[in-house]
């Protein structure tokens, strides 16, 4: 049976108030209802709590780290993006099209980097995990491949299941090469077989036709605009280097050359359209939300405006307006509270000789104080930590799991 079906949703507060009894103090109901809805979530959580899954969401330690590598790759995108802006790899480059676009409002493109469109098909050189081991942190596959000739980056899904995971590298051979770092980890589906496909990339790219009027010289003038505002929002945001970020917006060439350069940069650095003003966790998630890349019609003879353009700035705006954020991920050693359950705990494991004189009753050395006795504890006893930090952030994971709207519901 599949066990990642919805059941039955709780109750919500007004239907729960509705069976207390009448008079219920308000502030009673509502620490009733919140007890109510931990009970309701706690089969979920048992059932989830010793997977990869579980981990990889929830945990402060992986939460952290999927952070970092958010900001390290976007400033390595960056940083290959302005290298191959001066190197002249995106000579050519013009976000327009003349052809008709077919029924479902899609045209085709040149092909994966190829001039004019340099649409991007993230499959090229790429493997496939299609689900992922219950047990397995996608972290543990990350490990396998990265030190992996021609690795270039790495995404999995944070759904229960399936967990899919993709990894990309330069070249179809190295891809290739790749598989057999991945052997050890056995990932097999039900039936035995494997579970790792290459991808190759074969599937034709096609582009979104925006319409005409997007080709207009002053919407060109006001998206080049709105697009450099977006960019360094989400530069300073992913810490990109002021430098690059300066490169690509002070850019010479016309408004259109500078507006395509500007659009291309937030696909590629950042896996932000912006044309559905759509930010995307990875490149396979902008491709498969946005498409390979979004073309601007034909600029009409006779003026014509419809309401695409208007929702199209009114995106923009609501995006720029929504307070972007990406909060870093803390570890209880940042907290405060745990410093003080950390000292706590060492009393535990001290013993008061006499007036400034402490011993750690697990090595028998002495201190003057207990903060001494703390740092002792914390630097040659670090079994006794890491059983405190792992508890402390089974609890923070938890506290993330319940809070999450998200989360799996499982029958």
């Amino acid at each position: 049976p599949d066990d990642t079906k919805p059941p039955t949703e709780p109750l919500n507060f007004r239907d729960f108030v509705v069976q207390m009894p009448e008079g219920t103090p308000p502030d009673v109901a509502l620490e009733a209802f919140q007890k109510y809805l931990r009970e309701a979530s706690q089969k979920d959580l048992e059932k989830v709590k010793d997977t990869g899954f579980f981990f990889d969401r929830y945990d402060p330690v992986a939460r952290l780290r999927a952070y970092d590598l958010r900001l390290h790759e976007a400033r390595l995108n960056a940083s290959v993006f302005v290298t191959d802006l001066c190197e002249g790899r995106f000579d050519g480059l013009n976000l327009s099209t003349t052809e008709r676009p077919n029924m479902e409002g899609r045209c085709s493109v040149s092909g994966h980097l190829q001039a004019p469109e340099f649409a991007f098909d993230p499959d090229m050189g790429a493997l496939l995990i299609e689900d992922l081991p219950k047990h397995l942190s996608a972290w543990e596959v990350y490990e396998s491949l990265q030190d992996c000739g021609g690795f270039c980056t790495a995404s999995w899904s944070s759904t229960l299941a399936p967990r899919s995971f993709h990894a990309r590298f330069r070249s179809s051979r190295e891809a290739r090469q790749a598989m057999e770092a991945l052997g050890k980890l056995q990932l097999l589906r039900e039936d035995g077989s494997c579970a790792v496909a290459q991808l190759c990339g074969l599937t034709p790219l096609s582009a979104f036709v925006l319409p005409p009027e997007m080709s207009l010289p002053e919407r060109l003038q006001r998206d080049l605009e709105l697009s450099a505002e977006v960019l360094r929002r989400l530069d300073a945001l992913l810490e990109v280097c002021h430098e690059a970020t300066e490169y690509i917006l002070q850019y010479p060439g016309s408004t259109e050359l500078k507006l395509d350069l500007q659009v291309l940069y937030l696909r590629r650095v950042h896996h932000f359209c912006f044309y559905a003003a759509s930010w995307c966790q990875d490149e396979w998630a902008l491709r498969d939300r946005c498409g390979a890349v979004a073309l601007r019609g034909k600029r009409p003879s006779i003026l014509e405006r419809s309401d695409w353009t208007t929702e199209h700035e009114k995106r923009i705006e609501k995006f720029l307006a929504s307070g972007i954020s990406l909060p870093r991920p803390v570890l209880c050693f940042d907290d405060p509270q745990f410093q003080q359950q950390l000292q706590e705990a060492a009393k535990l494991h001290t013993n008061q000789v006499v007036e400034g004189k402490l011993q750690c009753k697990l090595c028998g050395k002495y201190f003057k104080d207990l903060d001494y006795v703390r740092k002792h504890l914390s630097r040659q006893h670090l079994a006794w930590v890491e059983a405190l930090r792992a508890e402390q952030h089974f609890s923070m994971a938890t506290e993330a799991f319940w809070a999450d709207a998200e989360r799996p519901r499982l029958a």
